[in-house]
């Protein structure tokens, strides 16, 4: 196989692999029998797309996720984050200011979250994503934020950062810090969230 831009990996509960690539999210079946994911036929030690390829956009919502427009970054330094929960996969659709799902099992796309707007205010630029509990947690460019939904009830929360770029707020509430470029993210089962910035450090959110 060969890639054009991969900037993000999963890995589901098979042991199999998803990859953001380009306007494409490819999979792996390293079994040794065919799998069906989104309902696309992969052969055993092969790769096929899933998820887009048919050029940067967006379109395709309500319907099979093989004939939907993707965003996803090439020329940025934003990961397309991956999450699984259960049969669905979650995606940040980042230059589309959005973040996606696909059906595993139908194959059916729709927007999780975002209007396509950017900005602080919206879902600007999502990059790495998470999901604990009931809830989807993404590093937010467009403002420097962290933000996470309630998957039931699709409320919206900020968890880090004020809004403006720096570093800033070691010890106090994660809601009055600052952050620069938050890129990748990930949740423990007891909620901590660790997310990397652009002030060369790894830091950590406790609920």
């Amino acid at each position: 196989a060969q890639f054009d831009g991969p900037h993000a990996v999963v890995v589901d509960s098979s042991g199999n692999l998803f990859i953001s690539d380009s306007d494409r999210i490819r999979y792996v079946n390293f079994g040794l029998g065919s799998i069906t994911i989104a309902g696309v036929v992969i052969a055993p030690q092969s790769i096929e797309t899933v998820v887009g390829g048919n050029g940067r956009g967006y379109f395709g919502d309500g319907g099979p996720a093989t004939a939907a427009g993707l965003n996803l970054n090439y020329y940025y330094e934003i990961a397309n984050g991956m999450a699984i929960d259960g049969r669905t996969l979650y995606f940040a659709d980042s230059l589309n200011n959005r973040i996606r799902a696909v059906d595993l099992d139908t194959g059916t796309i729709e927007t999780a979250v975002g209007s396509g707007a950017g900005g602080s205010e919206a879902v600007g630029r999502p990059g790495g994503i998470a999901i604990e509990d009931g809830w989807l947690y993404w590093a937010q460019n467009d403002g420097n934020l962290v933000k996470r939904l309630d998957l039931e009830s699709a409320e919206i929360q900020v968890i880090a950062g004020d809004g403006n770029t720096g570093y800033f707020g070691e010890g106090v509430a994660a809601a009055d810090s600052q952050l620069i470029d938050p890129l990748g993210l990930v949740v423990t089962g007891s909620g901590t969230v660790y997310v990397t910035d652009l002030s060369h450090r790894v830091r950590r959110i406790i609920p």
